[in-house]
């Protein structure tokens, strides 16, 4: 993930796969030519083939499934554009600023234990659905506040409380309950069963 800030003041993330799709590529290509030598070679197929070609058919898969990603938070224009492309698909989209209410982080760990560091990324809240801003997950929780509080910035939104707090609230409004939980473990140092109450019961109160 990249993100750095224009000369408008606009503030752009970019997240490209480009060097891993091709060497994911290369790889189905190595491994279908090979088998395809093989062939005409008048070699017999034998059962390692067949694994090879299996495995080049994941990998291929994994090569059309990386997603490049920009996002620009354009300052002048006052509107927020995406573009999104893969292997085969490309589409991109903007809204106005005014219809982004917040930028939280979503957080992604073991549900059972707090002993692995918590993995993060950037989501942003609109009107009608909170949508994220990369693929990829980080460990430094304090590069994506910094990240959030630029945003903010750009947005001429005034954080109304703490960024955790905030995330929490957004997973209890969206329905993610297992993330509501983790939020609550990080946050309070719950165990997993106290967090798990806590965190329907805001659900319950949401509902209502």
């Amino acid at each position: 993930m990249n993100i750095h800030t224009l000369p408008d003041g606009s503030i752009k993330i970019s997240e490209h796969f480009g060097l891993a799709r091709f060497g994911l590529l290369a790889f189905t290509v190595l491994v279908a030519t090979g088998v395809g030598y093989g062939w005409l070679g008048g070699i017999a197929i034998f059962q390692p083939a067949y694994g090879w070609l299996i495995g080049a058919a994941a990998t291929f898969g994994l090569a059309a499934l990386l997603e490049d990603r920009d996002i620009e938070f354009n300052l002048p224009l006052r509107r927020v554009r995406w573009q999104q492309r893969r292997l085969f698909t490309k589409k991109d989209g903007n809204i106005p600023m005014d219809a982004v209410k917040d930028i939280v982080l979503c957080i992604v760990g073991t549900d059972d234990s707090l002993n692995r560091r918590p993995q993060y990324r950037l989501m942003m809240v609109t009107r009608e659905e909170t949508i994220p801003l990369t693929n990829t997950h980080t460990t430094d929780k304090n590069e994506l506040e910094q990240a959030a509080e630029s945003l903010l910035a750009v947005l001429s939104r005034e954080p109304s409380d703490d960024i955790t707090d905030r995330s929490l609230n957004d997973a209890v409004a969206q329905g993610r309950t297992v993330e509501a939980t983790r939020w609550l473990r990080l946050r309070d140092g719950l165990d997993l069963t106290s967090a798990r109450k806590i965190a329907d019961a805001m659900k319950e109160k949401k509902i209502r």
